[in-house]
């Protein structure tokens, strides 16, 4: 039994963003062997069940140095790996009382002395951020550029991944652990058959680590409790808008990019037990939110819930977090009451918690000392919201808690990449591509394959480990190229190599390019029937000739050789005609149930009578009696006569991507 034992460093419990994090932090700086168990497959905790909201709150200087600093880190996770999704929204606060404009000041002028940019907005700029809002009430807004959204769970499997290839050992959904004490630390059995002893133990269960440290007779004061948050799809789709939070309604909205919409809040003010709190939402709250949203924004005709969830958070008494040595326990250590915004501070948490266990050096965390408390303080009810006092201050102030330092340049170094070209459809069959873009990847092989048809090159960029990092097509006839990455060092690449004279991209990863909105549609949310007042049918082999000399005097030269490959079961023509002579073309590419709308044209002497609208009317009536179910176009911003037809064909624009220019 003795021999069955494995010898350890440090073993963590809790396979969540901070667990993750801590994990790769201790790998980092050295210490020691590493193993990191959770009872569940990543994502099912509070991880799975976050808003991924990176808000810089203005509470102090230490807390924004934790969000900036993690923030920092998934940025830099995002763009080395292409996982996470980190985009940089900026975010928005209102209030509609004399104590919540304040409680704004406050807030400002603490982001302000810790040089984060943060902008005072009055009644009418706040409503020119949010056009088609119905804020009259609003008396101030707080505007922080730097605040984003991104996905906790991948930047969590990024830590994990990191911190593997560190030396550690990450088991997820291994049952419920089992925690002895003993003379030289700790023996945790991971309910799988092995048992690891530790000298030293982290826990950093979540809403679980209040009753494990109970169980061990170390008791601290925090507090779980219930938080709620739904996704909901409205009609039309969401435009883009900066992550919204009204103190006033209690509510939170992030964009989607789908174009749908996160909103939260929904919490409990007692606490909870996690094993048996509901992980649906309450039909009330999802009923709450789902007016406040109509009665925010009446443009929406229509709210469907797509999903709502419930999950349980940890309070601590001051509201700040619990994060060090627990008192009176030899080499125990605990990361909880994050009060419901762990995922903005994990990742500087864990690294100063890594610091601690390996350096013994407590200073930087000692705003979150767990000793803070005396013996026997009282767990309070939770107060996560950080209420507005009467004197406008914040709840959660307590001082400067220390010198605010710059967050470090982030914690994932870039590992070589090769970039080797496809030489036939046939590679293009066989390759596995993670997701590269927002809106594009279903397409992303048939844009490989038309590059090669049109005589053009695709390049794959692939990582040490042979993962796809991005894909690059060139188009020599029109003189330009795409670009699908999430990674820096792979766009600066291609950029910096291209010889074409434009470059599409969905980031704007160089210069300021020429925007193009992204237009999406679910189209089971169509009308079955739509006005069409212009004679509109499939174009035919025939008609070929006839739509390439159209689309030519319109956009001006393009691949040809693309329009000899069709008509294909995957492209499809919708042409109208007037007196016998093809005005107007629109076309879709089909891949499952996914369509992508492109190439638009109208004849200048046929426009203003109705033709794209009529083009793009009957291609949204075929996709929808196809079972097809999203369609999604891109248009250049200021082509006003091209969007207003898409949005009358029932599309609303849901983000952008940019044209570059390279010479």
């Amino acid at each position: 039994m003795e021999d069955s034992v494995e010898q350890t460093d440090v073993v963590i419990l809790g396979g969540g963003l901070f667990g993750c994090a801590l994990a790769f932090h201790l790998t980092q700086a050295r210490g020691g062997s590493v193993v990191l168990i959770d009872r569940a497959p990543l994502g099912q905790g509070a991880t799975g069940n976050s808003a991924g909201i990176i808000t810089v709150q203005g509470w102090n200087r230490w807390d924004t140095a934790l969000v900036r600093e993690s923030a920092s880190h998934y940025r830099s996770l995002t763009e080395t790996t292409g996982q996470g999704n980190y985009q940089e929204t900026g975010g928005l606060r209102v209030v509609r009382t004399e104590a919540g404009v304040r409680w704004l000041e406050v807030v400002r002028t603490t982001l302000q002395s810790a040089g984060v940019e943060a902008i005072s907005l009055g009644p009418s700029e706040v409503e020119s951020r949010l056009p088609g809002w119905e804020l009259d009430e609003v008396r101030s807004g707080l505007h922080t550029p730097e605040d984003a959204v991104f996905d906790p769970v991948a930047i969590a499997a990024q830590f994990a991944h990191q911190a593997t290839k560190g030396g550690a050992e990450v088991l997820w959904g291994r049952g419920v652990p089992h925690i002895d004490i003993t003379p030289g630390g700790w023996e945790v059995a991971n309910g799988h058959g092995r048992r690891f002893r530790a000298a030293k133990l982290v826990l950093a269960c979540g809403a679980w680590t209040k009753g494990i440290l109970g169980a061990l007779g170390h008791a601290l004061p925090v507090t779980p409790f219930r938080t709620q948050a739904s996704v909901l799809r409205p009609h039309p789709l969401s435009d883009t808008f900066p992550t919204f939070h009204d103190t006033d309604l209690d509510i939170y909205i992030r964009q989607n990019p789908d174009g749908r919409l996160l909103v939260g809040n929904g919490t409990s003010a007692k606490e909870v037990d996690p094993d048996t709190s509901p992980p649906a939402a309450d039909r009330a709250f999802i009923d709450r939110v789902s007016c406040q949203v109509l009665s925010l924004v009446p443009a929406f005709r229509r709210l469907k819930v797509e999903r709502g969830w419930a999950g349980v958070c940890v309070a601590s008494p001051d509201g700040l977090p619990v994060v060090g040595k627990v008192p009176g326990a030899d080499r125990l250590y605990v990361a909880t009451g994050f009060n419901g915004f762990g995922v903005m501070r994990a990742s500087a948490l864990a690294r100063r918690l890594a610091l601690g266990i390996v350096l013994d050096e407590w200073g930087a965390l000692s705003p979150a000392d767990p000793a803070r408390f005396p013996p026997g303080t009282v767990a309070s009810d939770p107060a996560p919201e950080f209420s507005i006092r009467d004197d406008g201050s914040v709840a959660a102030e307590n001082g400067d808690m220390g010198p605010w330092h710059p967050p470090d340049p982030g914690p994932v170094p870039s590992s070589p990449i090769g970039y080797v070209p496809v030489r036939s459809e046939e590679e293009i069959s066989g390759l596995v591509l993670p997701s590269l873009s927002n809106w594009f990847d279903p397409f992303l092989p048939t844009f490989m394959r038309d590059s090669l048809r049109c005589g053009g090159e695709a390049f794959l960029a692939r990582d040490a480990e042979g993962v796809v990092l991005g894909i690059f097509l060139t188009n020599p006839r029109e003189r330009t190229a795409s670009l699908f990455t999430r990674v820096r060092s792979v766009a600066m690449h291609f950029t910096g190599t291209t010889r074409s004279a434009e470059v599409y991209a969905e980031q704007p990863w160089v210069r300021a390019g020429h925007p193009l909105d992204i237009m999406l549609a679910e189209v089971g949310d169509i009308p079955a029937s739509l006005p069409i007042r212009n004679l509109v049918r499939v174009a035919d082999t025939a008609d070929m000739p006839r739509v390439g000399a159209l689309i030519e005097a319109v956009h001006g030269p393009f691949a040809d050789s693309w329009l000899r490959s069709l008509p294909r079961p995957d492209e499809m023509c919708f042409i109208a005609e007037v007196e016998g002579r093809v005005v107007g073309t629109s076309w879709v590419t089909i891949v499952n149930r996914y369509a992508r709308g492109h190439s638009l044209a109208v004849h200048p002497r046929y426009r203003k009578i109705g033709i794209g609208t009529d083009l793009l009317h009957a291609r949204m009536l075929w996709l929808r009696s196809q079972g097809v179910e999203r369609l999604v176009s891109e248009i250049p911003v200021g082509n006003v006569a091209s969007r207003t037809a898409a949005e009358h064909a029932g599309m609303a624009a849901v983000g952008r991507m940019f044209a570059f220019p390279t010479t």
